[in-house]
């Protein structure tokens, strides 16, 4: 089925997509606590 599969792909798209961004957020704040150390 067509519609299921696409269905499954955006719910696949949505959990990479906010693993992406806890990721990115994660690496601005090590940056961020670094830059603000020196």
């Amino acid at each position: 089925d067509e519609e299921a599969h696409c269905k499954d792909l955006g719910s696949f798209m949505g959990v990479t997509a906010s693993f992406g961004l806890a990721l990115a957020s994660l690496a601005m704040r090590k940056v961020l606590s670094k830059y603000k150390e020196q």
